[in-house]
């Protein structure tokens, strides 16, 4: 249960972060590239007896949610930032809220 959790909340929690910094909905590349990151991030998280604990948790999302940023920006919308930029502090707090969130 914990792997679909983190998994869903992968996805779902990067996709509203890029909404929230005012990005558009991703393409279908990108949905494609998150939800390879949202199934991988999930299987992780369910064979890895250490993310049991929370710190380990934590790790496995903010590591999600990295990934899940450089899959939206690198695949085909409009973007403000180029995938090699770091991203923008309005894109930046709005993963921070998302993994808090989450």
């Amino acid at each position: 249960m914990r792997g679909t959790t983190a998994g869903a909340f992968t996805a779902a929690l990067a996709i509203a972060a890029h909404a929230l910094a005012g990005d558009v909905l991703p393409s279908t590349g990108s949905a494609a590239l998150l939800l390879v990151l949202a199934v991988t991030a999930g299987a992780l998280t369910a064979s890895w007896p250490r993310t049991a604990h929370t710190p380990a948790l934590l790790g496995v999302l903010a590591a999600g949610q990295a990934v899940g940023h450089l899959a939206l920006s690198t695949g085909g919308h409009a973007h403000t930032e180029s995938a090699a930029a770091p991203p923008t502090p309005v894109s930046a707090l709005a993963n921070l809220v998302a993994l808090g969130v989450g």
